[in-house]
Formats: structure tokens, C-alpha cells, sequence
């Protein structure tokens, strides 16, 4: 809140206090009573210039020099509070603005935009015949502040001096932001490397920035953070291990209730990890199954509600009935009610596996989604779904020895 400032009646004050409590020092045969009063009748005059105001001064103190200058320094005084009311928001009164002003939204990064700003765009100073113009217009802007030009040269100086110290120290700031990212992420690298764990790069990122906003935050230590995160890599790493060890081919005659028992713990641990996507694309990369498979295994369409139910109530139909006429304009009817409850959480590919169980054209919803993305404002990663390659004749295989896989409850 900027500092209110009551205007002062100078020359009351000149007065009463310089013209009555230097009486005593003023020769007897002073008029203090005559002084005193125009004075006064002079403070009490509305919208003078600054010029006026000194000659009325003068006019009136000419025989008392100490009265002339203690008037002019208090006039002089004033001129400087009337300016700095009249422009507050450029001269803040009692504010301080640090330099680590509060960014909007959550960061991942210890550097913050403001520092890389500076880096990208330090403050250079102007040149001299510049500099001599701002003084030059900052004295013809306000004579009644600066009495010469001296003055103004030395305020412009002072605010560039001010400018390049700032634009230093957010400089300095960001080599120390840096430098807090980097010991974190580096810390926890080693720790990462002494339990031997393995886990895929989009994942490993992503625990890089959760350690480095822990440290930037002071909520761990980067000793803490690479012990915390540490654990989630070498938790991580073994359920990718086990999704390994699931098999490719090999995935037809082993006992496909145990393997989808094995994939809802992978599927529960992925979550809580907050790795599902990861998850799901080791599988297709790992055990070959299809895409659809793959993400309606770690993104169950039962963990939407209004999704779940919405593909509950859709009807089992032929493939062979698909060219029939009208099937396909239901189908779109389908597909929008769909699109309109899967919201940003759930997994077209999954919605796909759904709906080929049901005999339904997943390629046609696909390219429903593909078709209408921006209306339907899908994520990154529900995008990202949409590219992935059709499957093999082994994938399709995989996917038929786990047919009893349904993520609809």
C-alpha cells in the first residue's frame, strides 16, 4: 500500500515556526506580526507555480536570508512529495520488490523464468550522449526538484547504477538456480546408478524433476531427494523387469489368467507411480501385444464412471452386419457420446480395445478422434495414443490368447 502523505502548509509552518521561534534572534525591530502574516497569506494561496511561490518568498522575507533559504528548502521539499503524488506507480512509497518474485502454476525447474529472462536480456546501459539527454529531459520535466543540471546527471547516473546492479544479481541468482538443479539432479543420477536400477528416459525425467522441485521448494535435501526418488527408480525398474519377463511370443501357452493377474498388479503399481503411459508402451515394445491391449491394460476403462457406464449400455453387434445401412451413422452416434465422457484422464486406445470386443470399427473411432481433436481438446498423450503403429499378426495373436481381459466393470 503506497504511504499517504498529508500535504503540509509550508509557509504556515515558516510562520509560525521560523517567524515567531527565531525571534528571539532577529533583531527587535523585526515586524514579526507583518512576516508572520504574509506568510501565511501566501501558504493559503491555491495552484501557484513553484516560480510564484519562491517570489512570494522573497517578496515578503527579502531582509531575512535565513527565512528566504529555510523556505526554499522547504518549498523545494514539497516539490519533490507533490511530484512523487502525482506518479506513485513510479516511485513506490514503502514497497519492497524482491527479486524472486512468486512465478504463476507449479515448476519442475529450479531456474525460473525471470533469471533466464535477465540472462537472455541483461540490462546494458546507455550510452553517454544518451545518459546526458535523459538528464537533460528529467530536468526540464521537473526544475522544481532539480535546481541544476549536475543534479539530474547524477540522479540518471544513480538509476542506471541502480538498473545494472539489479540485472547483476539476477544473473547471480540463476547460476545459483542451476547449480541447485544440477547438484540435485546429478545426486540422485548416482544414487540411481549404485542400486543398479534401470527405467525408461521419459520416466527417469520425470523423477528428475520431481527431486529438483523438492529441493528448490526446501522440502528435501538433494541427499533426500536422490534416496526418495532413488526408490521410486529401483521400484520402477523391477516392474519393468517383470513386464519383461512377461514374454513376446511366448505369451501364447502360458496360463493367460495368471498373466492378466500379473498385468493388474503392473497396472496398480504403474498408477501409484504415476508411470501408467511408460508402462504401456514396454508392453507393446516387450510382450508385443497391440497398442489397444496395451493401454486398456493400464488404463482400464472402469476407473471413468460416467466412460464405464456409457460403454456398458453400448450393444454387442456383428462385424459382419458393419456395412448394413444406418450402422454407420449410429456408430458415429456412438463415438461422439463416447468422446463427450472420456475426458482428459482416460485412454482412446482403451476405448478402441472396448469397442473391437463389441464389434464395433475401433480404426473409425480413431479416426473420429483424429478428425475432431481440437474440439475435443485431447492431451498431449491421448494424442500421442493415436499415432501408434497398427499391430502385427502377432500382436493380434497375443491379444487373442488374453481375450478374456475386460476393463469394463
Amino acid at each position: 500500500m503506497a504511504q499517504q502523505i498529508k500535504q503540509a502548509n509550508i509557509f504556515g509552518r515558516i510562520g509560525t515556526g521560523l517567524g515567531r521561534g527565531l525571534a528571539e534572534q532577529l533583531p527587535k525591530e523585526v515586524e514579526r506580526n507583518r512576516l508572520s502574516s504574509a506568510l501565511q497569506t501566501l501558504g493559503e494561496q491555491k495552484g501557484n507555480t513553484p516560480f510564484q511561490n519562491f517570489s512570494g518568498l522573497v517578496g515578503a522575507a527579502h531582509e531575512y536570508p535565513q527565512v528566504v533559504q529555510s523556505g526554499s528548502d522547504l518549498l523545494r521539499q514539497q516539490s519533490i512529495i507533490d511530484s512523487i503524488k502525482r506518479n506513485p506507480e513510479k516511485v513506490p512509497i514503502g514497497e519492497y520488490q524482491p527479486l524472486n518474485q512468486p512465478n504463476e502454476g507449479p515448476s519442475r525447474s529450479a531456474t525460473r523464468p525471470e533469471s533466464t529472462e535477465a540472462a537472455l536480456n541483461p540490462y546494458i546501459p546507455p550510452p553517454g550522449a544518451e545518459q546526458e539527454n535523459m538528464a537533460r529531459q528529467r530536468m526540464a520535466a521537473e526544475p522544481h526538484v532539480y535546481q541544476n543540471l549536475d543534479q539530474a546527471r547524477q540522479a540518471v547516473s544513480n538509476e542506471i547504477a541502480g538498473n545494472v546492479q539489479q540485472s547483476n544479481a539476477k544473473l547471480a541468482k540463476r547460476d545459483l538456480e542451476k547449480s541447485v538443479q544440477s547438484d540435485a539432479e546429478s545426486t540422485l543420477a548416482k544414487e540411481i546408478q549404485t542400486l543398479g536400477a534401470n527405467v525408461p528416459g521419459k520416466a527417469m525425467s520425470r523423477l528428475q524433476q520431481e527431486a529438483v522441485d523438492d529441493v528448490r521448494t526446501k522440502k528435501l535435501s538433494p541427499e533426500e531427494a536422490a534416496i526418495k526418488y532413488g526408490k521410486e527408480a529401483d521400484e520402477m525398474s523391477r516392474t519393468f523387469a517383470d513386464i519383461a519377463s512377461w514374454g513376446n511370443m511366448s505369451l501364447i501357452g502360458k496360463n493367460s489368467k495368471s498373466l492378466i493377474q500379473a498385468m493388474d498388479a503392473t497396472r496398480k503399481a504403474a498408477k501409484e507411480g504415476g508411470y501408467s503411459k511408460e508402462a504401456a508402451d514396454s508392453m507393446i515394445a516387450d510382450n508385443g501385444v497391440t497398442p489397444q491391449f496395451a493401454y486398456a491394460s493400464m488404463y482400464p476403462v472402469n476407473e471413468v464412471k460416467p466412460l464405464n457406464d456409457e460403454l456398458k449400455s453400448i450393444p454387442r453387434i456383428d462385424p459382419r452386419f458393419k456395412s448394413v445401412p444406418g450402422m454407420v451413422e449410429n456408430s458415429e452416434r456412438i463415438y461422439r457420446k463416447l468422446a463427450d465422457v472420456m475426458g482428459p484422464e482416460a485412454s482412446p486406445l482403451s476405448i478402441a480395445y472396448e469397442l473391437d470386443k463389441k464389434g464395433y470399427d475401433s480404426e473409425a473411432w480413431k479416426k473420429y478422434l483424429i478428425d475432431n481433436q481440437e474440439d475435443l481438446n485431447l492431451t498431449s498423450n491421448q494424442k500421442q495414443e493415436l499415432q501408434k503403429a497398427q499391430p502385427g499378426f502377432f500382436g493380434l495373436l497375443n491379444d487373442w490368447w488374453l481375450k478374456s481381459f475386460s476393463g469394463v466393470r
